[in-house]
């Protein structure tokens, strides 16, 4: 009987106790946080959970293609690459073009991700000082990609300082257009002027026949002392001298 007792004694202190709990339950709400709590805790949730946006990715592939830009630019000092050597000048020719072809598909990936504009332009500038035709092209296509900048202006009138060849100058006349009217202007007219005065013929003969877009209010009086550095009756010195003139005509009206 005693068993019994303490038995149903148990019993009844556990349904004592489950209907206190409950009680207790159901009468204490849960408190209410404040919206700004809520909010704050909702954004830090989220940022425990969720991946920031990284370019790793892709930072390692633009070094992956550079370092192999600059393998083939040793091409040109070691001479060991796998290029033909079927004449004096086939080596050097055939590692141009394969550099050319790899600059192109570099600029093709890479130029719409401003983010690595400072990576493109150190690129075009290292190849634009290689003097090797093909390539100092298309490093100022890749320029040309990109917005202009005080780099950018740089790194082609460094490249191209004294070039003989005409043709990289008359594409970096039309580059040079794009810096009209910006910040870096005079700069463009000191490396014209310096190229007229002092640079390569067929290169000064070139600047000299494509002077007219240049020749504005600002540079006029700088280009007329251009060309009386020049050597007189030259070709380039008679080029810049009607520009001049058909400049002067055309803001008199005469």
């Amino acid at each position: 009987m005693k068993y019994w007792g303490f038995v149903a004694a148990l019993m009844m202190l556990y349904v004592l106790f489950s209907n206190d709990s409950t009680a207790n339950n159901k009468g204490v709400l849960p408190q209410k946080l404040p919206a700004s709590t809520l909010i704050s805790q909702n954004l830090k949730k989220k940022s425990q959970t969720r991946q920031p946006a990284s370019s790793t990715n892709l930072t390692t592939a633009i070094q992956k293609d550079i370092d192999q830009l600059k393998k083939l630019k040793d091409c040109y000092e070691t001479r060991t690459c796998s290029f033909p050597e079927t004449d004096p000048k086939s080596y050097e020719f055939a590692l141009g073009k394969q550099i050319q072809s790899e600059l192109m598909e570099f600029r093709k990936k890479y130029s719409q991700d401003l983010r690595h504009s400072k990576e493109l332009i150190r690129v075009a500038k290292e190849f634009l000082m290689t003097g090797d035709g093909f390539v100092q092209e298309e490093a100022i296509h890749l320029l040309s990609s990109l917005p202009p900048s005080q780099e950018s202006l740089v790194a082609i009138t460094e490249g191209l300082y004294s070039t003989p060849d005409p043709k990289l100058m008359e594409q970096a006349l039309g580059e040079f257009q794009r810096y009209l009217g910006s910040p870096w202007e005079n700069q463009v007219h000191s490396f014209l002027g310096q190229t007229l005065a002092t640079g390569a013929q067929f290169s000064a003969i070139t600047v000299s026949e494509k002077i007219m877009p240049f020749v504005n209010d600002k540079s006029y009086k700088s280009y007329q002392q251009t060309l009386l550095n020049m050597a007189p009756g030259s070709r380039a010195s008679k080029n810049l001298n009607a520009a001049l003139k058909e400049y002067r005509r055309l803001q008199t009206g005469a």
